[in-house]
């Protein structure tokens, strides 16, 4: 009897034991790194109709790659609260910086694809392997919604000696490196535009690197920086009160907004094939998400967006309301992307291919 029990217990033990090693171990690369996280795109729960059926279940977590105050989190925070208040849940936003908002796609990668994690992002997300940043892209991630975007706007000190963009760059091309240029953001609209000028006008300004747009600003009053690039959101009360002057807007179309300062594409028509390329908010999920979940919240996003509170802020923010969802969202930042990878591969300011990207 003994060496049956004994006999019993072994064999429960084996099974154990095989049963532990067939189990699913789930390696995920670190934020940061370049190596694609090795994540199973749903678990079978988020998978199942029953499931999609019933979200949301509890409350849903937001992720930013940008700081609390910043153009990205006033873009895409009241979006979040209209859109909890029509679920029923309570929509979490965290901000997680770094890595010009890599680190938050990371995070949000290493999540199931469940719709509980939503990445509130910018134009960065489309160029993280071209920066080899991570081995992601916006082709990872499906729009839910593309709120809005802007156009970017070359600004100096109200006492700057350079009144018309073709002066600044003048005298760049007289003395290479003595024209400094501050913008926020090492990833995105800052670096593709430099990579425009380079390409078609012959000019690399210097750069300074600043945190955020209100810093750019300052830093250019300040005098320790000859011009920056914003937008209108942020520049609108300093250029009222006479405080800078705006040069030019780096878009093939004047804005709407100021009729009466310049498109570049007026003095470099052979640049507008690029355009348009614009600072623009969205929000998506990790793919593998299940059609349901991406049909549900784009359908309460794009009733949140309609409502007249978040219409008055984006025109409030002198932006360009979009709203476009489904297809129409997939193609416009694919249009973006490919844009921009276009033009840093010609400038030669990021060592790739568009065949390697994927863009060919």
């Amino acid at each position: 009897m003994i060496k049956k029990i004994t006999c019993l217990l072994a064999l429960c033990l084996l099974i154990t034991t095989l049963g532990g090693c067939n189990s699913a171990n789930t390696s995920n690369s670190p934020a940061g790194t370049n190596e694609a996280p090795k994540t199973s795109q749903t678990s079978e729960a988020a998978a199942s109709p029953a499931a999609s059926a019933n979200y949301p279940k509890e409350n849903i977590k937001a992720i930013l790659g940008a700081g609390a105050g910043g153009s990205t989190d006033s873009e895409l925070r009241p979006l979040f609260s209209l859109v909890g208040a029509r679920l029923g849940k309570s929509i979490i936003v965290d901000n997680i910086t770094g890595g010009a908002t890599s680190i938050a796609a990371q995070t949000i990668y290493e999540k199931p694809a469940d719709g509980y994690t939503l990445f509130g992002c910018a134009e960065t997300h489309t160029v993280y392997d071209a920066h080899d940043l991570l081995n992601l892209s916006s082709n990872n991630f499906v729009p839910i919604i593309v709120t809005s975007d802007y156009s970017s706007f070359v600004f100096v000190n109200k006492n700057s000696p350079y009144n018309t963009w073709e002066e600044l760059v003048a005298a760049e091309k007289a003395n290479p490196g003595s024209v400094i240029k501050v913008a926020s953001g090492s990833v995105g609209i800052n670096p593709t535009l430099g990579a425009l000028w380079k390409k078609s006008m012959d000019v690399d300004f210097e750069v300074y690197t600043s945190e955020n747009a209100a810093t750019a600003v300052t830093t250019v009053m300040g005098g320790f920086a000859d011009f920056g690039l914003g937008v209108a959101s942020t520049l609108n009360d300093f250029y009222r009160n006479g405080d800078i002057k705006i040069l030019i807007v780096m878009d093939s179309e004047r804005d709407p907004h100021y009729p009466n300062i310049p498109c570049v594409t007026e003095y470099y028509p052979e640049i507008a094939d690029y355009f348009p390329l614009k600072t623009f908010f969205a929000v998506a999920v990790k793919e593998g998400t299940p059609q349901e979940i991406v049909d549900k919240l784009t359908t309460e996003f794009t009733a949140a967006w309609e409502d007249e509170s978040y219409q008055e802020m984006i025109r409030n923010n002198f932006g360009t309301a979009l709203g476009l969802t489904g297809q129409d969202a997939v193609d416009y930042i694919a249009d973006y992307r490919k844009a921009a990878c276009t033009v840093m591969i010609n400038a030669g300011v990021i060592d790739k291919t568009l065949e390697e990207l994927g863009l060919s």
